[in-house]
């Protein structure tokens, strides 16, 4: 399905909405009714309606694989006090002026196509509302994986503020429609592009030369524990974010690296761990799809545990692998995890190669020296051990503010 100047077309209308655009896009890029104002007034009303769950029974329709009970910190923070913080603290003043008297102002970049991934239900609107903030217009094409989520929600934002109508542009097209992709980035000043290596790889070949690319690429998050007194209760914070993410978020911890260089101390730290993990009170979905991969994977690792120096735990929800190396990888996800060990002496010489791929870690204890340590692996977000899965509206993401990332600055001379 398509959206289109607020209404929801068949797909069958796709080349006639991208032939339309170049009449309506310049019309609004002219527009100065939409003030950021209504924008954060509109998206707080949108927020406060779904937290109070008047949309409840329409969302019934939809095969989300999330909780709403189990975002509303994400909510909280696109409230209209949090949004106006954010602002002010990527952007600042919207006009700053020099030294010789030249006026530097924020505007927005224009039309941003945005490519956003699908192991979010509601990452593409997110994307979308972040550059909307600072008035650009979106072209969407959904990810193959949404349940028809997205419309819904950018339906009722328009229901509360029709003046944005005209700046969101909703396409269901497949990736494989190269040559209908290829026309959208025509309209582009900048793509915003969320995904893996090979998504970021086809839209650096394929998008036009002067066009701003946005990569909010794959990332990899992890686990170091440099004291085995830590509390269980810590480790229960850790054991139930990586069970309820599934590990599929790029904050997800996917595996944990022990300060030693002794596999038994890893193994007997495992083996706490996973009685740790078994016993919780939590229910788990799991992504039947890839359930079936990681079985196939366990068998053959089994098959290999002595000739690999590795050993496998498997608990009512997944997995512990122990490894002994110092490589950071992707886990098995669903609850399939890896723990390794790796001396403090060795985290940069372990991690920097990898730097473009580092996120989040969580660390025990949270000293000064390990943060100073990670922070220069390469690492844009260190934390306790305990809250991995925590989010702020007003941090960083993968190192960058993303609202400057959305924005131009403009040299007015007079």
């Amino acid at each position: 399905m398509l959206l289109i100047e607020g209404e929801v077309l068949d797909n069958s209308f796709t080349q006639l909405a991208i032939k339309q655009m170049s009449e309506t896009i310049p019309i609004t890029l002219n527009d100065s009714q939409l003030t950021q104002d209504k924008i954060v007034n509109a998206i707080d009303q949108l927020i406060t309606k779904f937290s109070r769950g008047e949309f409840t029974g329409e969302l019934d329709q939809f095969d989300v694989s999330f909780n709403w009970d189990d975002i509303q910190t994400q909510l909280t923070c696109l409230t209209k006090k949090n949004i106006e913080r954010r602002i002010k603290t990527e952007l600042g003043q919207n006009e700053v002026k020099t030294s010789s008297g030249i006026k530097i102002k924020n505007y927005p970049l224009g039309v941003v196509l945005q490519l956003a991934a699908g192991n979010i239900d509601v990452l593409p609107v997110y994307s979308v509302l972040e550059s909307l903030l600072v008035r650009n217009i979106s072209i969407l094409k959904l990810p193959a994986a949404d349940k028809g989520i997205t419309i819904f929600i950018i339906k009722k934002l328009l229901e509360i503020e029709p003046l944005i109508t005209n700046y969101i542009y909703v396409f269901d097209t497949p990736s494989s429609d190269l040559n209908t992709i290829l026309k959208l980035m025509d309209y582009a000043n900048a793509i915003v592009v969320w995904g893996s290596d090979t998504a970021i790889r086809s839209v650096r070949e394929n998008a036009p030369t002067n066009c701003r690319i946005i990569e909010w690429g794959h990332k990899l998050s992890f686990a170091y524990i440099q004291d085995l007194t830590i509390e269980d209760e810590d480790l229960i914070a850790l054991a139930t974010h990586i069970i309820k993410t599934k590990q599929m978020l790029c904050s997800s911890c996917q595996g944990i690296f022990i300060d030693t260089d002794d596999f038994d101390v890893v193994k007997k730290f495992a083996s706490r761990f996973n009685q740790i993990i078994h016993s919780l009170e939590i229910s788990q979905e799991l992504n039947q799809s890839l359930q079936g991969k990681v079985t196939v994977e366990l068998l053959t690792r089994k098959l290999e545990t002595i000739e690999c120096n590795q050993e496998i735990i498997e608990n009512r929800f997944g997995s512990i692998t122990c490894i002994n190396n110092q490589r950071l990888e992707l886990s098995l996800l669903n609850g399939n995890l890896w723990i390794k060990p790796m001396l403090k002496s060795q985290i940069i010489e372990s991690l920097h190669l990898q730097h473009s791929y580092l996120q989040t870690v969580g660390i025990y204890p949270l000293s000064d020296e390990l943060q100073d340590i990670f922070a220069r692996a390469g690492l844009t977000t260190i934390t306790s051990i305990a809250t991995m899965s925590n989010f702020d509206f007003e941090e960083a993401h993968d190192g960058r503010v993303p609202l400057n990332e959305y924005c131009r600055k403009v040299n007015i001379k007079s």
